[in-house]
This record gives C-alpha cells, sequence and structure tokens, in this order.
C-alpha cells in the first residue's frame, strides 16, 4: 500500500539530490519508481539500512549513488520502450498531416486511462454539468483515450491515444517540429541521464519534457486536467507547466482515500494519502469538506474546492428492484495472498459477508444486492481476487442470500432504488447513498472490530460489530414497513 511506501520516497528523494537532474525531472523519476506497480518491499526495519533496495525483479535501488541498477533483460526492455516512443513522435513530427488548427482555440487537456463507446457518451455528460464549467464551457476538451487508435473528433471534442503527439501535430510549424527533433535526439544521443537510471522510464524524461516545453512556449490557451487515477504519477506536462502560468486540476472521481495499515497492538489513526497534497496540483475538486480540510491541512496553498460525488454514471433511475426491504452493498473485493493481518484481508472481507448475511436473513423480505467494483478475476492470472472470498460469495448467492450486480451497473440508480446502503470502509458509493437521503453507513466487520478505526467519515456513522449492525438495519427495515 501506499503508505509502506512514504518512507522509500523521501529516501530516493534525498539521494537524487546529489545528481545534476532539474527538480522536475527528479520528481518525475521519484513518481516512476514509486508508482511501480509490482514494486516488493520487505518491512520498513529490514530495508531502512540497506544500501540497495529491491525494485522489480532485475533492478534495485542504490541509495548512496542514486543510480537504478538492472539486468541486461531490464535495461533491454527500458532502452525497447525508448525507441518504441522515439520512433512514434518520430512519425508524428515528420509525417502526420494537421487535421485541425488548434493555436487559436482554448483547450482543456483531460488524462483518462480509455474509453469504450457507452463512457465517452458518459463523460460528455459528466464534464458538461455546471460545476466543471471552468473546463469544458467555451473550451475544446482533448482527451487522452488509449482504445482510440485514430483521433477522433466527438460533438467538437478530441479523443486520441496521446495528447502530446497530437498537439505536436496540429500546432508546430514544419520548422518547429525539426528543431524539437533535432532536441529530442541530441539529448538521447547524450545518454547521461539514461545511463544514470539505466532507462528506467527514460522516455518520460529525455524526451516528453522537451516536447512539452515547446508546446507550452506556443502562447497555448491550455488548462491540464487529471483524475485521481493518475495520483501516483501525474501526466508529464503537471511536472513543468507550473513555469508556463498553466492552471492544473484533479478530479477525484472517488473519495476512498484512506489507508489503513496493519493493527498489531496498536491504535490505528487514519491518514489520507500523502499524494494528496502534491505540490503539482494547483486545484483539487473533492466530494467532501472531510477530504478538502485533509488536503488543505497539509498544503495550504493549493485550492480545494468540494462538489459532492463525481463518478462517472448517468443520474437517471434504473428499473424497478423487488424486495420488500433492500440493501445496496459495495464491498471491497479482497486479492489473493493478500496479508491477513492487513485491514480488508479475506478473513475479513468474508466476515463482512457473513454478519451482513446473518443478519438479513432473519428478517423477512429483505433483499441484498452486492454491487462489485469490476469484474471478478478467477485464477489465471497473477493477480487474481481471493478465492475463498468468491466462493463464499458464490455459495451465498446459490441460497438467494445475495444477489451480484453487474459491476458496471449505474451506482446511482441503485443508490436511489435502494432502502439502506452499505459499504466497507470507506467505500465512495456509501457517500451516494447518503446525498439520496438513505440510510447510509460503513460497516467494520465483528472479526476487525478491535481495529481502532474512526467513529464516522464524511459525516457517515462506522459501525463495528453484528449488534450495531443488526440494530441499524432493524430500525430501517421498522420505518419502512411503517411508512409503506
Amino acid at each position: 500500500m501506499l503508505s509502506d511506501w512514504r518512507p522509500l520516497a523521501n529516501r530516493i528523494q534525498q539521494a537524487l539530490s546529489h545528481t545534476p537532474l532539474s527538480s522536475a525531472e527528479k520528481s518525475l523519476i521519484r513518481d516512476l519508481i514509486i508508482s511501480s506497480r509490482k514494486l516488493h518491499l520487505k518491512p520498513e526495519p529490514e530495508w531502512k539500512s540497506l544500501s540497495k533496495i529491491p525494485l522489480v525483479e532485475g533492478m534495485s535501488f542504490d541509495v548512496e549513488s542514486g543510480r537504478i541498477n538492472s539486468d541486461f533483460s531490464r535495461k533491454l526492455a527500458e532502452l525497447t520502450k525508448l525507441l518504441k516512443y522515439l520512433f512514434a513522435l518520430t512519425v508524428s513530427l515528420t509525417f502526420a498531416r494537421k487535421r485541425v488548427e488548434l493555436q487559436d482555440k482554448k483547450l482543456t487537456l483531460f488524462y483518462s486511462d480509455g474509453f469504450n463507446n457507452e463512457k465517452r457518451v458518459l463523460f460528455s455528460e459528466f464534464i458538461e454539468e455546471s460545476r466543471f464549467a471552468e473546463l469544458a464551457h467555451g473550451r475544446t476538451m482533448v482527451i487522452q483515450d488509449r482504445n482510440s487508435w485514430k483521433s477522433q473528433e466527438i460533438n467538437g471534442n478530441f479523443y486520441v491515444k496521446d495528447i502530446g503527439f497530437f498537439l505536436v501535430t496540429n500546432v508546430l510549424s514544419r520548422r518547429e517540429k525539426s528543431a524539437l527533433l533535432f532536441r529530442i535526439i541530441k539529448e538521447v544521443l547524450l545518454l547521461n541521464k539514461v545511463a544514470t537510471y539505466n532507462y528506467l522510464g527514460a522516455h518520460r524524461v529525455i524526451a516528453e519534457n522537451p516536447l512539452w516545453n515547446s508546446l507550452f512556449t506556443q502562447n497555448l490557451n491550455l488548462k491540464l486536467v487529471a483524475t485521481n487515477s493518475y495520483m501516483e504519477i501525474l501526466p508529464t506536462p503537471f511536472y513543468s507547466a507550473d513555469k508556463f502560468g498553466i492552471h492544473r486540476y484533479m478530479i477525484w472521481y472517488s473519495n476512498n482515500n484512506f489507508s489503513i495499515p496493519s493493527a498489531e497492538g496498536t491504535k490505528i489513526k487514519d491518514n489520507r494519502l500523502d499524494f494528496a497534497c502534491r505540490t503539482d496540483i494547483d486545484t483539487h475538486f473533492v466530494w467532501t469538506s472531510d477530504f478538502a480540510q485533509s488536503i488543505s491541512n497539509r498544503n495550504l496553498e493549493v485550492e480545494v474546492r468540494v462538489l459532492g460525488s463525481m463518478m462517472m454514471y448517468p443520474r437517471r433511475e434504473l428499473d424497478p428492484i423487488l424486495g420488500k426491504f433492500k440493501i445496496a452493498v459495495f464491498d471491497m473485493t479482497p486479492w489473493e495472498g493478500y496479508p491477513l493481518n492487513m485491514y480488508g484481508s479475506e478473513l475479513f472481507m468474508q466476515s463482512f459477508l457473513e454478519d451482513i448475511v446473518s443478519i438479513c436473513t432473519e428478517l423477512p423480505g429483505i433483499q441484498v444486492f452486492l454491487k462489485p467494483k469490476r469484474d471478478f478475476i478467477r485464477g489465471g492470472n497473477r493477480y487474481v481476487h481471493s478465492r475463498k472470498y468468491l466462493e463464499l460469495l458464490d455459495k451465498f448467492e446459490i441460497e438467494n442470500k445475495i444477489t451480484v450486480l453487474d459491476p458496471s451497473t449505474n451506482i446511482y440508480g441503485l443508490a436511489e432504488k435502494s432502502d439502506f446502503t452499505l459499504g466497507f470502509p470507506f467505500a465512495s458509493p456509501v457517500i451516494i447513498g447518503k446525498e439520496l437521503s438513505k440510510p447510509s453507513y460503513y460497516y467494520n466487520p465483528e472479526l476487525s472490530k478491535s481495529w481502532d478505526l474512526r467513529d464516522s467519515m464524511d459525516g457517515i456513522e462506522v459501525i463495528s460489530g453484528r449488534n450495531k449492525l443488526k440494530t441499524k438495519v432493524e430500525e430501517a427495515y421498522r420505518n419502512k414497513l411503517k411508512n409503506s
């Protein structure tokens, strides 16, 4: 979890201070290292005194020199990525024709992980809401969409695979393209910065930075927007945009940003991720005042605006859901092999399910609907969901004690049709239930009630233990029957 990587980030940052990189490049390298999804660290006391910290397989970080040491295969892989990037950039600089003149447009660059056709429609509805007027009204959106092999113009906005390449093609003149290409080739040939880090993310450091600096000098009317999927490592232009007076936004499409480490005899104080207060974001759009205050406490200079829930779902109703009393449940599907002493392990999540089922089967007419965040991954993959948890869920579904919904189910519609909203701490959809004036709670299951979680989050009560949950469910159940 990111909370375990903060000390490493500080160590890396200190080591990099002895290199000739600029501060923006140091920040970029640091984020590249920290954001490695395959990063495996020993507990802090064991690696704190190590001179070499293990990163991905075949790669380690030398604390004293600030160098990334890697074997030949890893170097070759990173060099291949660099060459692929340079080839694509060369094609964009030399052969691509302009499709549209962008110099005189007000542009908002929106970074995403990718859209399907349905999500493009939903995004168009989402970004046109009045609360995002400064990002979209009177501006042309250029949306990074990794599923778009060719740029697409939809409703005057552009969906492109790589925003930088798209802008280079449609903004720079032929002479400016040539100058940029020679500048990048010169930096690549020097290889001093590449060799220092053995090609780790080298294309980001030595190619994309000069590319964006060239674009920024075009006096484009730009705004940059990222979502919190980029919290660990921002898109490259964010690292130097402030020097050109370009405003940087982050839209938090979820509010679940607490890290809950192992208890092991200590009282736990929940802490928001440190990345939430990073200095390379100018304005955060967040869900709740609680989250806003947490960011402001750590970074007094950043602007934080509370806009309510921001999920890319339509605000329209679902078809009627049968049942006298309907409970919408939002879990956190545990991963296979997740340490059992960590909050959210398969044992905790099994207890979460068992507690809910045991209570609801005692009351006639209750229907429990579980909406997972994503499709279940069952074997055949290095990262799979817990087999025991999925077997328990299958059992309850066969016994008609739980109905598992499709992950794409409209959360707003589900919360509207339900009578009670319940989530594992701290699932964002519970806030939507509260916004719709439904009884909404976070549930800390029986197995984990000894954990010292706070009593509430964002004005929503945290219920610990089966007896308290039963009281809340029965109270809402009686009120529903009395008013129906």
